[in-house]
């Protein structure tokens, strides 16, 4: 179970991480 969770949360991070990329790089396209 624990490893369930670990596992979820990394996923969860990484997700946030790349939403976040995504979300930088459309703000970062409206400034040029």
């Amino acid at each position: 179970m624990k490893l369930l969770l670990r596992t979820l949360s990394l996923v969860w991070r990484s997700f946030q991480a790349f939403r976040f990329y995504e979300f930088l790089r459309d703000h970062f396209n409206d400034l040029k």
